[in-house]
């Protein structure tokens, strides 16, 4: 994995070689005003989510904002979300837990203080993992083939000692190749096990808070512990 890193005063911009073109560097160069087709996903005040459409392939961009002074002084001291997205989705794939591939982290700042900050990944076509289940009024076996496949990586998740700590079904898009994790930004890695385990808690309790409308999910999903 060939990772290029370009530092200035007022920006960083970390991206994968491979995904190097004309068209990259002139996204990033101009990541504020962009000249390509944009469809918005998401509109708020602290994370913007856009479709773009790059040399004919179709990728997404997360813009995170900092809405005052005090995020501003607490994002110096620490990652940006636009870090933590890029950080996390190496780690995913290392633990074979499915989710977009990265291609560019950009971070705008003033000296050490940052301001907004952009995640790019590939766009990954699906639906929501409530959608896909919703569909099903009986235990079928594409249904509980594919609630294996959640619930594997889940586990897998924990294993490696990390939490999602936005366990919403719309975070788990589901397509022909399986689950795919997004929205990474939240995720957290645990050295010490009392933090951990209350943390993996609450992540399950809103895991399983999902489901309570569906009781063939629950018969499932309510298995993980």
């Amino acid at each position: 994995m060939n990772v290029v890193t370009r530092r200035h005063w007022h920006k960083k911009t970390v991206y994968l070689k491979e995904y190097e073109s004309p068209a990259l560097l002139d996204l990033i160069e101009n990541i504020d005003q962009l000249s390509c087709p944009v469809h918005y996903l998401k509109e708020g005040d602290t994370t913007t989510v856009m479709r773009v459409e790059v040399n004919d392939k179709t990728w997404v961009i997360k813009k995170y904002n900092l809405i005052n002074m005090w995020s501003r002084i607490k994002r110096a001291l620490t990652l940006s979300r636009a870090a933590r997205s890029w950080r996390f989705s190496f780690l995913l794939r290392c633990l074979e837990i499915k989710t977009p591939s990265p291609i560019a982290f950009i971070e705008n700042a003033w000296g050490p203080f940052r301001k907004e900050s952009y995640f790019i990944s590939e766009y990954i076509p699906g639906v929501t993992a409530l959608d896909y289940f919703s569909k099903f009024t009986s235990k079928e076996e594409e249904m509980i083939v594919m609630a294996n496949k959640l619930l594997r990586q889940i586990k897998l998740l924990f294993q490696a000692g990390v939490t999602y700590r936005d366990m919403k079904a719309s975070n788990f898009i589901i397509n022909p190749e399986g689950v795919f994790f997004v929205d990474l930004e939240g995720m957290r890695r645990y050295k010490n096990s009392f933090l951990f385990k209350r943390a993996k808690m609450r992540d399950i309790k809103r895991f399983k808070k999902n489901w309570k409308e569906m009781p063939l999910c629950q018969e499932i999903f309510f298995s993980l512990t």
